[in-house]
């Protein structure tokens, strides 16, 4: 076939579109995956600075600057009838503009009640659970502790099962209100379960990402540390 001298045979412009077609379907999801996580990060980074913030005016609110979060009562609930009283005083504490969409830890916390569903609704281990999201959209999971602290789950993707490490992201108010990300997680065989020679950062690596080692072997709290080893890796995600 001989070329046109004003443009392509059909033969080329057939193998070319049909590379482009190739690389596309490459890079494209590519792109995407890449956005995602983007926009992940960004929502992160803003809870983040909401959650200090969360926390300062807990401790100023509640008269409690240069003290522990025990003064401030969010750690006296501690019963499954306590959720909404608690969620209540934390958005009043906090100053955040925002309502309550869950309560309980079946609600809250479904990752837990995969095997013992018929339990998991009583079974609070002496805490309390809640969910709310602000007026800017933001969703958070609550629960405090009786180590003297309160989990801050940050959730990226409304209308989805939360799975931590790629839609829900964890973060503490310690006893000084102080904001750190989880650097920790759980296995079948309990939390803190790898060697303790193991740095921190090794430590926030493997309970993003934790692999199955035998002895140690991962169940409930996988990815727990993930906004951690975002943090760490300079505000990206490279898992």
């Amino acid at each position: 076939m001989k070329k046109n001298k004003n443009g392509f045979t059909l033969a080329e412009v057939l193998i070319t579109l049909s590379i482009l077609g190739v690389v596309a379907a490459i890079s494209i999801p590519n792109m995407i995956q890449n956005y995602k996580k983007r926009v992940t990060v960004t929502k992160i980074q803003k809870a983040y600075a909401q959650i200090n913030q969360m926390a300062s005016n807990i401790a100023i609110n509640s008269g409690c600057m240069g003290q522990t979060v025990q003064c401030s009562g969010l750690l006296d609930f501690d019963d499954i009838n306590d959720d909404q009283n608690f969620a209540k005083k934390f958005i009043e504490l906090s100053g955040l503009k925002a309502k309550i969409i869950g309560t309980n830890r079946a609600d809250v916390y479904p990752m837990y009640c995969e095997n013992v569903a018929d339990k998991c609704a009583n079974n609070h281990d002496i805490n309390v659970y809640a969910r709310i999201q602000t007026n800017d959209g933001l969703i958070y999971t609550l629960r405090n502790t009786t180590g003297g602290a309160i989990i801050i789950g940050v959730i990226t993707e409304k209308n989805k099962r939360w799975v931590a490490g790629k839609n829900a992201f964890f973060f503490i108010i310690y006893n000084n209100f102080i904001v750190e990300p989880t650097m920790t997680g759980y296995t079948s065989k309990g939390a803190g379960q790898i060697p303790m020679s193991k740095t921190t950062s090794e430590k926030i690596d493997y309970y993003c990402n934790p692999k199955d080692t035998g002895s140690v072997s991962p169940k409930f709290g996988s990815g727990t540390s993930c906004a951690a080893k975002i943090i760490k890796d300079g505000w990206k995600i490279t898992y």
